[in-house]
């Protein structure tokens, strides 16, 4: 399969870069002699042609346009003709960026592999444009209108579109149709692989004779339709729905979801030469990710929307959403770049010598002069640094220092695919082990995530773990119901200490013992134990300052212990509603309690005689070796400051945290969208 660098499918076309620049009039352009007078009362006499529709034969405005003499000296290198941030100009003054041509009577646009503009108005008609100085003729079939929507351009120049007939296709650039299958109307089409695949509903479809038949490949998906297919340059495929973003690692084998629209629909797909993946939203900003697909990011301009995206050679890329915006980074900052004179926007496409087509809401087509001239590419996709972190906040990195020189370091990683669904608990242990427990089994990884393997006790899943903990010579110890297990290869195998000894919560004191609620404490490694007091009851969860002051909980209590555990006092806690309680206690570095509630996060600076509501919007909560503190709710926010302020640290991950556990200060995160790892938080 060959796959190109950057992808051209629906209105963008797969243009070969081949085209005859004899089938395109070449724009006029400031070198023709004319003068900058002349320039711009040309461009104000088009004015009052622009929302002809045309005539039944398709002559939409016969002569509305002038043909650029040659983009290819457009450029004097200087921006020095009263240019707005870009060089277009050559000796003309004002420069002038865009020029209309006849009106298409189309609501979208599409480029085929010879070069020609189709014009589409759905189910009404189909009109085609050869020179941009030319005009559009409409496509009949025995007088008639031809109702087809084009779709994709086939390998061998066969153009597939979609009709009230059904599915259609041409064989002579879109002069003509023939009907191949009545009976099969996708929403979109893609050819890759000597296939072609189609989205019908939430099913994907692929057919190996043309569109003849076809046969579904996957289906289910969540988000509403299908909308597009895409593959990049790494043969990642990228399947959007309206409100879902999906991944598949193995050619279409199977599918994991990567991004959520945040309640946008989806709409295009495009990749630049440095790997960045950008998602256009329709009326909210644009997604992008730099780790092919792991991690998203959304733009900085929240007013630029995406309809449709389209990038040119030198990976400028373009949005046209309410009007026409063009980036430089990838996707993070938008500067405007349309023309005054539009209105609104429908379609655009990328022509092969970097002109970018436009056709707004008042049937106004628009052509630029080349955009290579418009700006440089900022490259955001180089491989990260062997050492995420220089010290510094560099770009990118928002508010984080998470990648010495490489922009847009991700400050989250996806993890391999897994089955991340149903999980009901997750862990991380200091030496960089990672565990989650799907129903199914109990999962573990050494790798940071990159493979998964199932956790064994004799050869058989280790049942469900309630608590895990690594002593400090490594060797970890996990509670299952009364039974206490132990492991000495980070997981991998495990063995049991005592089956029927109920040992409740547990966690390690400062001086490294082993502390049980219900036990006491154990020297070496829970095989003894020293009972210190009798417990409270039903505590579920149990931790301790560096000073050796012990805390726990149960549900609706909070109980502590200044002496090590022998004797313990009732605190007043946080008062909880009838529907509330507690779910985790985490200890700073400076002494100072973090309770999360159903209710919010709460804060105890004077040894949890009382707290202070500090977040209402999280229900659990984690804190590094540093003292920074994270609130998990539907996002994840992080403090600085002891919880007194708050930002937000999901960056792009879109979705809510499930479960999440924090080991050697890097937070393991499950979503609805699978797992993540973060960076080293005490560099954020």
């Amino acid at each position: 399969m060959t796959i190109e660098r950057r992808w051209r499918s629906g209105n963008l076309g797969l243009v070969s870069a081949a085209i005859s620049m004899l089938a395109w009039a070449l724009l006029t352009s400031c070198s023709d002699g004319s003068s900058a007078d002349a320039e711009a009362s040309t461009s104000g006499a088009h004015a009052g042609g622009g929302g002809s529709t045309g005539s039944g034969s398709g002559e939409g405005g016969a002569g509305a346009g002038h043909p650029f003499d040659d983009p290819g000296t457009c450029s004097d290198g200087e921006r020095n003709q009263r240019e707005d941030d870009v060089d277009c100009g050559g000796p003309c003054e004002p420069c002038v960026f865009w020029q209309r041509v006849a009106p298409s009577g189309a609501v979208s646009l599409f480029l085929t592999r010879q070069g020609t503009l189709l014009g589409s108005n759905e189910y009404d008609w189909l009109t085609r444009l050869e020179r941009l100085d030319g005009a559009w003729q409409r496509v009949l079939a025995d007088g008639e209108n031809v109702t087809v929507t084009p779709l994709a351009n086939g390998s061998s120049g066969e153009i597939y579109g979609v009709g009230e007939g059904g599915l259609a296709r041409s064989d002579d650039d879109g002069l003509t149709w023939q009907v191949i299958n009545p009976e099969f109307s996708p929403g979109f089409l893609k050819v890759m692989d000597d296939a072609l695949y189609a989205g019908l509903g939430n099913a994907l479809y692929r057919s190996t004779d043309a569109g003849v038949s076809w046969e579904p490949v996957a289906g289910g998906f969540g988000g509403g339709d299908l909308v597009r297919l895409e593959v990049n340059s790494d043969g990642i495929w990228f399947l959007l729905s309206y409100k879902l973003v999906m991944r598949s690692l193995d050619r279409g084998a199977t599918w994991f979801e990567v991004a959520y629209t945040e309640g946008d629909t989806s709409t295009w797909v495009v990749e630049l030469s440095d790997g960045v993946v950008l998602v256009g939203r329709g009326a909210t900003p644009p997604l992008s990710s730099v780790d092919r697909g792991d991690s998203w990011q959304q733009t900085e301009a929240v007013d630029v929307t995406a309809r449709a995206l389209a990038a040119n050679s030198t990976d400028l890329l373009f949005s046209g959403g309410t009007g026409v915006d063009m980036s430089e980074d990838g996707g993070l900052t938008w500067t405007e770049r349309g023309d005054d004179d539009m209105f609104g926007f429908r379609s655009m496409v990328m022509l092969p010598d970097d002109r970018l087509v436009v056709l707004d809401n008042n049937d106004q087509v628009f052509v630029s002069r080349p955009t290579t001239f418009w700006g440089k590419h900022k490259r955001r996709g180089e491989p990260l640094p062997a050492s995420c972190t220089d010290g510094a906040q560099g770009p990118g990195e928002q508010g984080a220092d998470c990648g010495g020189s490489c922009p847009a370091c991700p400050t989250w990683r996806r993890l391999a695919e897994v089955n991340h669904t149903n999980i009901q608990w997750v862990a991380a242990t200091p030496d960089g082990t990672l565990f989650f427990d799907n129903q199914e089994a109990r999962y573990r990884s050494t790798d940071a995530g990159a493979s998964w393997a199932p956790a064994e006790l004799d050869g058989e899943p280790l049942p469900f773990i309630s608590t895990l903990i690594q002593m400090g010579d490594g060797t970890m110890l996990a509670t299952s119901g009364a039974a206490l297990y132990r492991s000495s290869d980070r997981g991998g195998s495990w063995s049991v200490i005592d089956a029927t000894l109920d040992v409740g919560a547990i966690a390690l004191h400062p001086d490294g013992r082993l502390y049980s609620i219900k036990q006491g404490f154990s020297s070496d490694g829970g095989v003894s134990w020293e009972r210190v007091s009798d417990e409270p009851r039903g505590i579920t969860d149990v931790v301790f300052t560096e000073s050796g002051d012990l805390y726990a909980h149960g549900s609706r209590f909070l109980v502590r212990s200044l002496d090590g555990g022998r004797t313990f006092e009732r605190l007043d806690g946080v008062p909880l509603d009838n529907d509330e309680s507690y779910v985790k206690l985490a200890a700073a570095p400076n002494g100072h309690l973090f309770l999360a509630s159903t209710g919010g996060i709460f804060r105890s600076i004077d040894r949890g005689v009382s707290f202070t509501e500090v977040n209402d919007a999280a229900s659990n909560v984690l804190v590094d070796s540093k003292g920074n503190v994270f609130a998990l709710g539907q996002g994840i926010a992080m403090s600085r400051d002891d919880g007194d302020t708050w930002e937000s640290r999901l960056l792009g991950v879109n979705a809510t945290p499930r479960a999440a556990a924090l080991a050697s200060d890097r937070i393991y995160l499950n979503t609805a969208l699978g797992h993540y790892l973060s960076t080293t938080t005490t560099a954020w």
